[in-house]
């Protein structure tokens, strides 16, 4: 009663019995299906925002009456077909494909890790006097891959920049845009952001030498200037440091004094967060008073 075909398919079968002259056949349907062969993917990892995310699956068979193909996915997986179209979180998930054909089946699983993009936080764009700085970055991500980054990069700038984790030293003063990148295994799961560092130098000044002034002479200029590397912009202002009385200044002009005597007068340059400071004493001497005798007569040729 063992029968075997050589291929799958729907076939007739008739079993007959014969008595004498008396014969009596009937016949039987057997449907052959064949197991399905199911072509899956390799295991793979994935960005979240990738999303949606198809699954490269197929299957064949050679009889078809016809042939179902389900999923069996981990619970909060939501799929429309092949496409994976929502998941709970970040981690990693099997799944499993399941081809139903007649009586004969087949599963095949495959193994997918999602991954999440970072979160990255920087400070607020800054300066500081010098040409080094800490830059202050950190970022949050829930699966971190094994291929997982994060760091400093110099996005522009007048010059150059060395970067040793957060400590960065450039080489010019100037205006600098720094980039802090968090990068999750693939080029979609990277999230950067970006700040403004401003490096200022100190300024140099020059100043006149001390000074003698006679009041009438009034008024006086004081003589001082100073150079920057990067300006954004400097400011300078004279104002009195020490003296026996108060004066007026208008800018650099020294224009009325009270008392004579020695003022020490402060030139101040404030450069972004630098400044530099430097000092200068003038010496003011009044013009003396004059009293003599009236006009006289004598005899003789001396007099006092």
């Amino acid at each position: 009663n063992d029968v075997e075909v050589t291929e799958c398919g729907e076939y007739v079968f008739e079993y007959t019995v014969k008595v004498g002259a008396c014969e009596k056949a009937s016949q039987v349907t057997i449907n052959f299906y064949d197991d399905p062969v199911i072509d899956m993917q390799d295991d793979a990892e994935v960005c979240l925002e990738e999303f949606p995310y198809v699954i490269d699956v197929t299957y064949a068979v050679a009889c078809d009456y016809p042939a179902t193909a389900t999923w069996q996915v981990p619970e909060g997986i939501v799929m429309d077909g092949n496409t994976i179209t929502e998941v709970p979180g970040c981690g990693e998930y099997t799944l499993f494909y399941e081809v139903v054909n007649g009586p004969c089946s087949a599963t095949a699983s495959v193994t997918l890790s999602f991954f999440d993009k970072p979160q990255v936080f920087v400070q607020e764009d800054d300066e500081i006097c010098g040409l080094e700085y800490v830059l202050d970055g950190s970022f949050e991500v829930s699966c971190a891959h094994e291929d997982f980054t994060a760091g400093w990069s110099l996005v522009s700038g007048p010059g150059t920049a060395t970067i040793t984790l957060n400590q960065v030293e450039v080489s010019e003063c100037g205006e600098y845009v720094f980039a802090y990148a968090a990068y999750n295994g693939f080029k979609t799961c990277e999230a950067s952001e970006n700040v403004t560092i401003n490096f200022y130098d100190v300024p140099v000044i020059e100043m006149q030498d001390n000074d003698e002034v006679c009041l009438e002479d009034l008024p006086y200029d004081l003589t001082a200037s100073f150079t920057v590397g990067c300006d954004y912009p400097a400011t300078a202002t004279w104002t009195l440091f020490d003296g026996p009385g108060s004066v007026e200044l208008d800018g650099n002009s020294i224009t009325s004094v009270e008392y004579c005597g020695i003022y020490t007068f402060e030139y101040f340059v404030q450069n972004g967060p630098c400044e530099a400071s430097t000092t200068v004493q003038i010496a003011f001497y009044d013009k003396p008073q004059v009293f003599v005798q009236e006009d006289d007569e004598i005899c003789g040729l001396e007099y006092v």
